[in-house]
């Protein structure tokens, strides 16, 4: 899938994500991520399409 074909990127596309942080200098997120055992990766089950 291409970026541009993506609705998210639409809406983002002209966003300067150069200063982001890192998810562990982020309390909250860094909270979350300690909730979740420190993983950084999820898995999403998607249904099988004929």
């Amino acid at each position: 899938m291409k970026a541009s074909s993506d609705k998210m990127y639409e809406k983002f596309k002209e966003y300067d994500f150069s200063d982001a942080k890192p998810v562990a200098e982020t309390p909250h997120l860094a909270r979350l991520q300690a909730e979740a055992g420190g993983k950084s990766r999820i898995t999403i089950r998607l249904p099988q399409f004929p």
